[in-house]
């Protein structure tokens, strides 16, 4: 009986000091992280009480929310609906999901989550041709600690768990219970966050939710979801410059993103570039199938498992894909040179070059010429803007690196 109690004891221990260690190189590599990513390098690892949960990043406007003010009744279903531990005093039903937001935070704010929501709904259910079978429940905690105590009493989920998504910052998606919860205290102005778990959502509610999906495959849906508002060039350059540079590294490959716990290591290890990484992959398979044939892998999978309905939808298997990806990718992409306009002139990136190597920048215009030495980042970018002190007109940037060469016209305002 004795020996029985020991083993429990350094089982116990075992899981702990496990817990710990993993929650220790996450939160370690967020310093290097960008924030709208540090979320999902912590959320596979909660041991989940409603469903897996599937984690974030942000930004998203859109329209004004087709909607109806909670009243008395609406109130009390608010705080009946699940016991989260904190006062969710309002509640704002939106197109096709109920909103919980927590007492202290004002309508303004409110509003935009509403809208955000509706925006949400709408697009990832039109982009892959597959309606929400359930109405979504988004949950709005404004600080990191009721966020931590709504996942706890809400969810299920161990309070180092909580506490390790709260300080992680994002937003979780629930899929067996479909639910979204939020993090304010997280979120950027345009709470795109909520168009990627709302994607998680539909993704497991199509195929099922004991139907394993690559991470690859279901983190990468979820981003070009939630970049699907951008009306700019640059994200995309950006993004397939950081994934260049990890092809160019030999970091990791699709296969090392497949289950959760893969993407949580190897994604804390790369400093949250892992979504750029995906969202690249999977823009390949809808090149390959159409935005509607990713809603048909989807929901094919319920039938007979991720692995085969890709393959009769791609041609490949998710393995030989992956195999193949490397070299499609790097064949298809190169320097470039990607802008967005701004008042005085543009934002401009130079994306696609050797990480870490030197390039010489050259803008000329009328009566105008400035050149100097520059050097790309970690995934061969180079950012800056122009316009703010050059006089109005057109301008041409160059930028060569080691032989390669590369052009764009820009305007001054």
């Amino acid at each position: 009986m004795g020996r029985r109690r020991r083993f429990r004891t350094l089982v116990s221990a075992h899981r702990i000091l496990t817990v710990a260690a993993l929650v220790v190189t996450v939160c370690a590599s967020l310093g290097a992280a960008p924030a709208q990513y540090a979320t999902i390098a912590v959320a596979h690892a909660v041991t989940p009480g409603f469903g897996r949960p599937a984690v974030v990043s942000p930004r998203v406007p859109g329209p004004g929310p087709a909607r109806i003010q909670a009243g008395a009744n609406d109130l009390a279903k608010a705080k009946s609906a699940r016991d989260v531990g904190v006062a969710m005093r309002s509640t704002t039903i939106v197109t096709g999901a109920r909103v919980y937001s927590e007492a202290s935070l004002g309508a303004v704010e409110r509003e935009r989550v509403a809208r955000a929501v509706t925006r949400g709904v709408a697009q990832t259910a039109a982009d892959l041709g597959l309606p929400f079978a359930r109405p979504p429940e988004v949950y709005v905690f404004t600080t990191r600690g009721s966020f931590s105590l709504g996942l706890q009493r809400g969810f299920g989920q161990r309070a180092t768990d909580a506490n390790a998504l709260a300080y992680a910052k994002g937003g979780v998606a629930f899929a067996g219970a479909s639910a979204v919860v939020i993090n304010w205290q997280a979120t950027d102005p345009a709470l795109s966050v909520i168009a990627h778990e709302l994607t998680h959502l539909l993704v497991h509610e199509a195929a099922g939710v004991d139907t394993p999906i690559p991470a690859w495959f279901d983190e990468g849906l979820a981003t070009q979801e939630q970049r699907s508002a951008d009306t700019d060039d640059l994200a995309s350059a950006k993004d397939a410059s950081t994934t260049l540079a990890i092809l160019r590294g030999n970091d990791i490959s699709l296969t090392s993103l497949t289950t959760p716990g893969d993407w949580t290591l190897v994604d804390a290890r790369l400093g949250g570039r892992s979504y750029a990484f995906a969202s690249e992959a999977v823009g390949m398979v809808r090149a390959d199938v159409g935005t509607a044939g990713l809603g048909a892998i989807l929901e094919r999978s319920r039938q007979v498992g991720f692995a085969q309905a890709f393959g009769e939808s791609v041609g490949e298997s998710p393995t030989e894909f992956a195999y193949d990806f490397p070299g499609r990718y790097v064949s298809a992409h190169g320097p470039r040179i990607a802008q967005t306009p701004t008042d005085s002139g543009v934002v401009w990136c130079a994306t696609g070059f050797v990480p870490d190597t030197a390039l010489h920048v050259t803008i000329t215009g009328s009566g105008y010429r400035l050149e100097y030495d520059v050097q790309a980042d970690r995934d061969g970018i180079y950012s800056a803007a122009f316009g703010g002190t050059a006089p109005p007109g057109r301008y041409l940037i160059t930028v060569t690196s080691d032989g390669v060469r590369v052009s764009a016209l820009i305007r001054a305002a």
